[in-house]
């Protein structure tokens, strides 16, 4: 044979066998693979297992399925025009890349498949297996419309759900998290047994079915959304353990204590005040740091501050506009600074006391707070009851004598607070019902621009039994005169971890009744830190991170108590009463409801009488003047209203003062009398 013509037929077929390997000629190293190929492009790949990619007929395949058990796909990526593909009853253990060209994946029945990226053009996917499945590792294209999961295991939680989704499907037992819903889901169907809380529901969606059975309840509704009967129809609210599907606005209120034109302290320890959102009944108090958080639905709120500081300046801005667009959202612009009047001394004290029962100690809490814009000095005195014996207190007294004590402190900055703790025991042999008397009162050098708030006055009487989850009203009856004064209602809730292990968490809710203004809520004081809100007017605290022990191995730590001020409703007539309850939440057990705290319109025909050591009033009641008489000279009398209020003060040195008080209006007061270094009071009922 001619070498040349030798050569030629050489140099034809190398030239061939590049063009063929630019074409990406490829092995495929499954027989079933190939038998399968060649069944939709005869002749495709040939007796050596090569694919010809280039063949005509591989490029008018749009529809294909897999039904047997191959251990190799490879071959599949070259159907480049290829837009749906079923895969079913096989364990495939590789597959290669799918063609970007796919916009339908069905699987049924496909046990140790390892999902390679999934093709930017998907439209739908649908997996459905009783075996183990190790799918879903890539993000979901943004074409992806339908998603439809069934029978996955393990499968523990579907995440990265992309914007444009319509409809999702989720049939997995195993599941127990579900990640954020896009927006566009139309229509949704979960059927799990594990999923505790599912998230936010999307504003259009049409169709929620299927079953939740742990679910307790739904983040929010959806207006035109229709629900399975198996789907829970309540909303969550705070002591749920899943969120609310709200947005949010958050902000802060500084306070220029030291008058520099800036917030300096990012600490303050007084209850400056609140921020309510308008339109609706979203109120929030203040966290340590001055901030706050509004749960909101998708709209635009103006957003008003409250101070409660009497010496408050100014506050910039006097509002807020803002728009919350979207579930979840948050806006946390809306910042607040308020500025105070220059050099005011001004403090306020509160005290809490726990109930008194024979054979047993009563704990007392005080705090003394810096109201003003100067650092003050001074003392907290205490005068407890007589009957009562002093035990000891945190931090140690400065002096204990008789029925009192006394704390000294020094250089109180403005914005700050000092607290006391005190335990008292009350001998076994007082008997249940016997009246008792405590009094708080902050002295200093400087004088108070409101001294009527440095004076607490408690008065209870010693009960046979407790119950640990209570809640109470003082006072209990109120004239109708003193309704319409907006005299102030205190309320206490107490509580008491009675489990078998510590509470993380401790909620306490009150539907505020309407024979309550909400307007005139006023946070106190509570055992523990806590966070407080109002929202469609019930009250909510929550204790998060509490770690409240159990009554078992801590019967004094297990305890703790939130309190209050709120005013009436002018409109409350002699006769109204006002019932009210709190529902305490340990953890997320089933709530402790507390008997209803009940105070009364009415005029008092019956005054409790305290001892006054010596000192008689009379007459009580009376319509104007009244008669003091003591076995030792009187010092000085002040007349005070029930939250401690300075209304008279009197100096005198003489065993008979008579007292003209007819100025004052229908209700009851109390008389304070201080003689031989010591002081004493007593409640005085003035009639028209």
């Amino acid at each position: 044979m001619n070498r040349s013509f030798v050569f030629r037929i050489l140099l034809f077929l190398f030239i061939h066998g590049l063009c063929w390997t630019g074409a990406r000629a490829q092995f495929i190293p499954d027989p079933g693979m190939r038998n399968w190929l060649n069944g939709l492009a005869p002749g495709c790949v040939d007796g050596n297992g090569i694919l010809d990619p280039q063949h005509p007929d591989l490029l008018l395949v749009e529809d294909a399925s897999i039904f047997v058990n191959w251990q190799d796909l490879t071959g599949i990526q070259y159907l480049t025009n290829l837009r749906r593909l079923v895969m079913s009853h096989g364990t495939f253990p590789f597959l290669p890349a799918f063609p970007d060209s796919l916009e339908v994946l069905e699987m049924f029945t496909v046990p140790y498949a390892t999902l390679p990226p999934l093709p930017p053009k998907l439209r739908v996917l649908r997996a459905s297996t009783g075996y183990s499945f190790q799918g879903f590792q890539h993000p979901f294209p943004e074409t992806l419309d339908t998603l439809d999961l069934s029978t996955l295991s393990p499968m523990n939680s579907l995440q990265g759900l992309n914007e444009g989704l319509r409809f999702l499907r989720l049939s997995c037992d195993s599941v127990n998290g579900l990640g954020p819903l896009p927006s566009t889901l139309q229509d949704l169907l979960l059927s799990t047994a594990q999923l505790e809380c599912v998230p936010p529901l999307p504003i259009g969606l049409q169709t929620f079915l299927g079953g939740v059975p742990n679910v307790p309840c739904l983040p929010n509704m959806p207006a035109a959304c229709t629900f399975s009967p198996f789907v829970p129809t309540s909303v969550c609210t705070i002591v749920d353990p899943c969120a609310s599907a709200f947005g949010a606005i958050t902000g802060a209120i500084h306070v220029d204590w030291n008058g520099n034109g800036v917030q300096d302290d990012p600490l303050f320890q007084v209850p400056v005040g609140h921020v309510a959102a308008q339109p609706g009944a979203t109120v929030s108090g203040l966290d340590a740091n001055g901030r706050f958080y509004l749960g909101v639905d998708v709209g635009t709120y103006q957003v008003l501050p409250t101070v409660n500081l009497q010496h408050m300046g100014s506050v910039s801005p006097a509002s807020h506009v803002t728009s919350v667009n979207t579930a979840l959202a948050v806006d946390s612009l809306n910042d607040f600074l308020v500025t105070l009047l220059p050099n005011v001394t001004d403090l306020q004290v509160e005290a809490y006391v726990s109930l008194s029962r024979p054979g047993f100690n009563t704990s007392i809490s005080f705090v003394a707070r810096n109201v003003g814009s100067l650092p003050v000095s001074g003392s907290l005195q205490f005068a407890f009851d007589p009957t009562q014996d002093y035990q000891w207190s945190v931090p140690t007294a400065d002096l204990v004598q008789g029925s009192s004590a006394v704390w000294d402190f020094t250089g109180l900055q403005p914005g700050h607070a000092d607290t006391w703790a005190c335990v008292l025991s009350t001998p076994a042999t007082v008997a249940p019902g016997t009246p008792i008397q405590f009094m708080a009162e902050l002295v200093t050098n400087d004088p108070d621009a409101t001294p009527q708030d440095n004076v607490r006055t408690i008065t209870d009487v010693v009960v046979a039994a407790i119950d640990p989850n209570d809640k109470r009203v003082n006072p209990d009856t109120i004239s109708p005169a003193e309704v319409l004064a907006g005299v102030p209602l205190t309320y206490t809730i107490r509580y008491q971890n009675t489990g078998t292990t510590a509470a993380e968490r401790v909620v306490i809710t009150d539907t505020l009744p309407p024979g309550l203004d909400v307007q005139t809520f006023q946070y106190i004081m509570a055992s523990h830190p806590c966070t407080w809100s109002i929202q469609d007017g019930v009250l909510h605290f929550v204790h998060e991170n509490i770690m409240l022990p159990d009554s078992t191995s801590d019967p004094e730590g297990s305890q703790g108590f939130v309190q209050f001020r709120i005013s009436p409703v002018p409109g409350l007539m002699l006769g109204d009463e006002v019932h009210n309850v709190a529902n305490i939440y340990f953890d997320f057990n089933e709530p402790v409801i507390t008997e209803p705290a009940v105070f009364e319109v009415a005029l008092p025909t019956v005054v409790p009488s305290v001892d006054l050591a010596g000192v008689l009033l009379y007459p009580n009641p009376t319509t104007g003047r009244v008669t003091l008489v003591a076995q030792e000279a009187i010092e000085r009398i002040e007349v005070l209203q029930l939250d401690g209020r300075l209304l008279r003060s009197h100096s005198a040195n003489s065993n008979r003062i008579d007292l003209d008080l007819s100025e004052l209006a229908t209700g009851l007061y109390v008389v304070r009398v201080h003689h031989a270094n010591e002081q004493f009071g007593s409640q005085l009922l003035m009639l028209e």
